[in-house]
């Protein structure tokens, strides 16, 4: 067990990693609540949270609203699963906090290094954790080629941990040279090459619903399932704490979100200034979809209502604040006067996004060519995910970088 976090260490109420060993002190496989099976976990505190649930509600939107475009041992699951408990330490009680899993190798079935027959790693599945701003988090570019290192221009190397090398960062620089150097020709007609869009696309509703502020793409993971096969990046969120109107020191950013922040990272900007493979068509109508069902106020609210029934009926709210009341944050003795900020606050947010952020936009639909006949065998048919489909495929595909509806 050890302290975790880089600003949170500071505070008197800290989070955990920790770490499962048997008997004799050896790394243990276990299943802990039935999350699922692994050696490490998270304890987190926080601290900085009026709600002591941000994080926790977020990663339950994304993992309703989202899932790995490939399949894994975990159900597609591309987010931490975790409950809420009450932690003592040697006997003196320390609070309320979640116990999560991590996002890891495991989480995303990224495959293990190989070895040659010189006893050398041979790196495939590759993961990227976004730890500082900087141009290369922004994937603006970046200042420094040096790739031995575990962290780089802001990136940290998660996966294969034990061989930063240049093989290593080779796709994330690859990517990131994509993402700022490209034409906008190659933007469009590398899209299935270096990135899953309906991953993006997820990810910038995620990001505009919740007002999540500190994840573009610091606090963010990118991974690679297999570089031997390809460079495709999938994008996975953490530390949700900014956000819902809540800033990362814990004060209050009462403004919805703005369009600007859409333009904070260079992919996003690009797809959305240009409107490259109808990016704004595709965010709208994704937003429109999930906003009826698991973005709609009624279902956010009613997650907001569950956890804090479970804290008040159980105690912990009255626990929590008795032992952290002003440290470092002032909490509200009644949850549910906090929730009213948060509630109203996503209520404008919402507004925000469709009286002005998506104002005018049409539809991805509507922009899209209807198909003619099919295109030579050689034209490369991909699905909106950008996975390669036959070319009998039915639906919306990319051909030469052109949407289409094929019927």
């Amino acid at each position: 067990m050890k302290y975790r976090g880089n600003t949170s260490i500071r505070y008197d109420k800290k989070s955990f990693a920790i770490k499962v060993v048997d008997g004799q002190g050896e790394e243990l496989n276990a299943n802990l609540f039935g999350l699922r099976r692994d050696k490490t976990w998270v304890l987190d505190a926080m601290a900085v949270d009026r709600i002591r649930m941000r994080n926790r509600v977020n990663f339950d939107v994304w993992n309703a609203m989202s899932r790995v475009p490939y399949d894994t041992e975990l159900d597609r699951r591309n987010g931490t699963v975790g409950l809420f408990v009450e932690l003592f330490i040697n006997g003196e009680y320390h609070g309320l906090y979640c116990f999560t899993d991590k996002v890891n190798r495991k989480l995303l079935d990224l495959k293990k290094p190989r070895v040659d027959d010189k006893g050398q790693p041979i790196i495939r599945g590759v993961l990227y954790k976004g730890r500082e701003w900087s141009s290369a988090t922004r994937l603006r570019g970046y200042e420094t080629d040096t790739t031995w290192q575990k962290k780089w221009n802001g990136w940290e190397l998660a996966y294969p941990e034990d061989y930063p090398c240049e093989e290593a960062y080779l796709p994330l620089v690859r990517f990131i040279d994509y993402c700022a150097k490209s034409s906008n020709e190659q933007l469009q007609t590398g899209i299935p090459k270096w990135f899953y869009m309906d991953n993006l696309r997820d990810y910038m509703v995620f990001l505009l619903s919740q007002g999540i502020l500190d994840n573009l793409f610091k606090n963010a993971y990118l991974s690679v399932v297999d570089k031997s096969k390809g460079n495709r990046m999938l994008i996975t969120p953490w530390d949700l704490d900014c956000s819902l109107g809540g800033s990362w020191n814990g004060s209050y950013y009462t403004n919805p979100i703005w369009e600007g922040f859409i333009l904070s990272a260079e992919l996003p900007r690009r797809l959305w200034e240009g409107n490259v493979a109808g990016f704004k068509g595709l965010v709208y109508d994704r937003w429109q979809a999930l906003r009826q069902t698991v973005l709609s106020e009624e279902a956010f609210c009613g997650r907001l209502d569950a956890y804090a029934r479970m804290f008040e009926e159980s105690g912990a709210w009255e626990r929590e604040y008795a032992k952290w009341n002003g440290n470092p944050v002032p909490l509200k003795r009644n949850i549910s006067e906090e929730l009213d900020y948060v509630k109203d606050w996503y209520h404008r947010n919402a507004e925000e996004l469709a009286n002005h952020i998506f104002l005018g936009v049409e539809s991805g639909v509507k922009e899209m060519k209807v198909s003619a006949p099919l295109r030579p065998s050689h034209s490369a048919v991909y699905n909106l995910s950008g996975q390669r489909v036959s070319s009998h495929y039915k639906g919306l595909v990319i051909v030469d970088g052109h949407k289409m509806v094929r019927r």
